[in-house]
C-alpha cells in the first residue's frame, strides 16, 4: 500500500547560515506590498535586487542583535518568516553604519529617502509601556492560507507573555485587507498615519491576563 507523505512543520530560529533563505521568503512575500511599491515602484530598474537588499537589511538587524527572526519550516524549507524586536534601549547593533551605507548604495537616493520617510511617519501610536514589535511577517505566495502567519504570531505572543517586562505586542500594517486577520488575533487599531498617499495603521495587543 502506498503511504502518503506528511508535511513536517516546525517553527525554527533563522541562523546566519539560513539568512539568504529567509530573505528570499520575505522578498517574495512583500514584492507587491504597499510599503515596497511606495519605496520601489514597479517600474524601478533592478527592482528585485533592491527589494532583496531591503529585506536583508531588516532581517540582519534582528539577527545581529539576537532578536526573534523565526520561520515556519516545512519539509526542511522555510515558508514563512517573522522578524520582531523585544523591549530594548534603542541602541544600534555593531556594524549598522556599514549596512546602512550599503543599502543606500543599492537603493539610490530617491528610494532611500522614501524608505526613511515611511519609517519616520509610521508606528508611533502605541502604549507607553515595554512591548514586542513585529517589524515584518511574510509568507511565500505558494504557502499562503496554510496558517503559517498565525502560527508565527502566536509564537511572538507567547514570548511577550513570558518576557519579564513586555506588556503586549505592537505592529503596523499598510494593507487594509490585513486588518481583519489581526482583529481575529486580538489586535486593536490605535492610530493611523499617511505619507505621500501610503496609509499605515498602528495595532496593539495586550498580553493575556
Amino acid at each position: 500500500m502506498k503511504t502518503l507523505e506528511r508535511n513536517v512543520e516546525r517553527v525554527v530560529a533563522v541562523s546566519d547560515e539560513r539568512l539568504d533563505e529567509a530573505v528570499r521568503v520575505l522578498a517574495s512575500a512583500f514584492t507587491d506590498y504597499p510599503v515596497f511599491t511606495f519605496v520601489l515602484p514597479p517600474e524601478t530598474a533592478d527592482r528585485d535586487r533592491k527589494l532583496t537588499a531591503v529585506m536583508r537589511y531588516y532581517a540582519w538587524r534582528r539577527l545581529a542583535r539576537g532578536w526573534p527572526l523565526l520561520g515556519v519550516e516545512v519539509n526542511g524549507e522555510l515558508q514563512a518568516v517573522i522578524a520582531a524586536n523585544p523591549p530594548h534601549d534603542g541602541s544600534q547593533p555593531a556594524g549598522v553604519e556599514a549596512q546602512e551605507q550599503h543599502l543606500f548604495e543599492v537603493l539610490g537616493e530617491l528610494a532611500e529617502t522614501r524608505r526613511r520617510a515611511y519609517e519616520s511617519a509610521s508606528g508611533g501610536d502605541f502604549p507607553d509601556v515595554p512591548y514586542f514589535f513585529i517589524g515584518m511577517i511574510g509568507v511565500s505566495p505558494e504557502a499562503r492560507g496554510a496558517g503559517y502567519a498565525a502560527r508565527l504570531m502566536h509564537e511572538i505572543h507567547a514570548r511577550a507573555q513570558a518576557h519579564p517586562l513586555a506588556q503586549g505586542v505592537a505592529l503596523c500594517t499598510e494593507s487594509e485587507s490585513n486588518l481583519a486577520f489581526y482583529d481575529r488575533l486580538g489586535y486593536a487599531i490605535t492610530g493611523s498615519a499617511e505619507v505621500d498617499g501610503l496609509q499605515s495603521w498602528s495595532l496593539w495587543r495586550e498580553n493575556d491576563a
